[in-house]
């Protein structure tokens, strides 16, 4: 296989995967909308350190190492 042929394959293969990514980020989004909707109503604080702490620290244990920290 010609090397433009192989480049040109993995360029599509990463545009798929962005195309994942941006539904995944939408998706995220609306659940965030979501979740500011319902503390609105209970008049809850809508940041919330300690969970952003936990997403922070669950991201960190995930990485293989691919992102450095």
């Amino acid at each position: 296989m010609p090397q433009e042929k192989k480049i040109l394959d993995v360029r599509n293969e990463i545009d798929a995967i962005d195309h994942q990514i941006l539904g995944l980020l939408k998706k995220r989004i609306e659940c965030a909308r979501q979740i500011g909707k319902l503390k609105d109503a209970t008049k809850r604080a809508k940041w919330d350190p300690q969970r952003e702490r936990e997403i922070y620290s669950r991201i960190l244990q995930e990485n293989d190492g691919v992102f450095p920290e």
